[in-house]
């Protein structure tokens, strides 16, 4: 699996734990609905739009630290 590929599933796996964190916290509103035996999250719009929002934060750093690391010979 290449780096970019890794980013994208460690952005998504924290967004949903931050989403999850905020909503138990009263935070934002909006519903997460699990069917774990599936494996399928979904979300109503105002969770999705907030998972949006912290996976472009988590993407945005882990990709920027991953060029940092490329320049420095890693």
């Amino acid at each position: 699996m290449d780096v970019i590929n890794l980013i994208m599933e460690y952005s998504a796996e924290k967004a949903h734990e931050r989403l999850v964190n905020e909503k138990e916290l009263g935070l934002f509103v909006g519903e997460i609905y699990a069917d774990e035996s599936a494996e399928v999250i979904t979300y109503t719009e105002n969770a999705q739009d907030r998972f949006n929002d912290i996976y472009d934060e988590e993407y945005s750093y882990l990709l920027s630290f991953s060029e940092e690391l490329k320049t420095i010979g890693y």
